[in-house]
């Protein structure tokens, strides 16, 4: 979210919607975990590709097409000095898109965990499970 208060925006970071459902302890909000389970496993067969294709928008296509060589600034000193800079800036910006990628990756690697442990410690439980809302 960015806010502007007359002395300039600043980012304040990702918030939730006040009445986003589940942020309040008392509500009676129930994840119907074989839906989202599908949904990551989508997610992650999906980014697997995309980290080592070539297509537009991917961090392999971004590393072969995205770079500005000293052919590209011309012939004159100040461009040909200044491509050692659009050189490392490349870099970086390849390095922040392939990690970006990879966080990604993790989070829903993380989530999908998450689901198989809430999975084994459900079916070790002797307290059952409230099925009333489960659509699964």
């Amino acid at each position: 979210m960015i806010v502007n208060d007359g002395g300039g925006a600043a980012y304040e970071g990702f918030q939730l919607e006040p009445k986003w459902p589940g942020l309040s302890v008392d509500e009676d909000v129930d994840v119907v975990r074989p839906q989202v389970k599908n949904v990551l496993k989508s997610l992650l067969a999906e980014m697997d590709e995309l980290l080592e294709a070539t297509t537009p928008g991917t961090p392999k296509h971004l590393e072969a097409y995205g770079k500005v060589a000293q052919g590209h600034l011309g012939d004159w000193d100040v461009p040909q000095g200044i491509s050692p800079v659009f050189a490392q800036a490349h870099a970086a910006i390849v390095a922040g898109s392939r990690n970006l990628f990879i966080q990604g990756l993790s989070t829903v690697q993380t989530g999908l965990a998450s689901i198989g442990n809430l999975d084994q410690a459900e079916e070790k439980s002797t307290i059952p499970r409230n099925t009333s809302n489960v659509d699964a």
